[in-house]
């Protein structure tokens, strides 16, 4: 009791002056704890680290040899055009057959394209990060993707050549190329698979006794 009456009766400069060093010290305590805590989750980007989990990612990769089907297809939008069309292919003996079946179509192109690919990490700039405790380290990466595609010209075939097709026309038929394999990832899980290698050769490799999370999310 005394010391509120006291405390009352200290001029308000006073009293404020003391309620801002409380406020300046608890706010002092709770971000020299939040620094404590913050501590226990150091950023390690060494370069020998950094460089280790790279070299590991390079092995981290799975090739793939596929077959794929690249079909275009265009087709007449009146029967006049379809008239001049027809004419002009009569001028090309190759094109001669698909005048006297009066097809609709203007002109097609399928090709069947064999490739090689090889899908892994890219762990360039920033898309590797790692944190760690005494007990734990965690390593985020980006996602697997496509890291090269090989195309054997020779072993391209043409199925298909209904009209005229120019080298520019074949070049943006080719250019489908990737997303066709990017499907047959998801359809056979191979993102998933290289994830799993990556993360049992972080283990094995690493050698580190504490444990080793792997999140792909950058």
């Amino acid at each position: 009791m005394r010391k509120n009456r006291f405390y009352r009766r200290m001029p308000k400069a006073v009293r404020y002056a003391i309620l801002g060093v409380l406020i300046f010290f608890g706010i002092w305590m709770y971000r020299s704890c939040k620094a404590d805590s913050a501590n226990k989750f150091l950023i390690e980007e060494t370069p020998i680290q950094v460089t280790k989990i790279r070299e590991i990612a390079e092995l981290a990769v799975i090739g793939m040899e596929d077959e794929f089907v690249l079909d275009s297809v265009e087709y007449y939008k009146s029967k006049t055009e379809k008239y001049s069309g027809n004419s002009f292919k009569l001028q090309n003996t190759r094109d001669f057959k698909n005048v006297i079946s009066n097809s609709e179509i203007k002109r097609r192109l399928t090709l069947i394209v064999k490739t090689k690919s090889k899908i892994g990490f890219d762990l360039s700039e920033n898309q590797l990060q790692i944190f760690q405790n005494k007990d734990t380290v965690w390593i985020h990466t980006g996602k697997p993707k496509i890291l090269s595609v090989e195309r054997n010209p020779s072993k391209t075939k043409v199925f298909i050549e209904n009209g005229s097709w120019s080298d520019s026309d074949r070049i943006r038929l080719l250019e489908r190329i990737p997303k066709k394999i990017e499907k047959r990832l998801k359809e056979n899980d191979l993102n998933k698979k290289v994830e799993s290698i990556f993360q049992e050769l972080l283990i094995k490799l690493l050698k580190d006794d504490r444990q080793i999370l792997v999140y792909h999310d950058l």
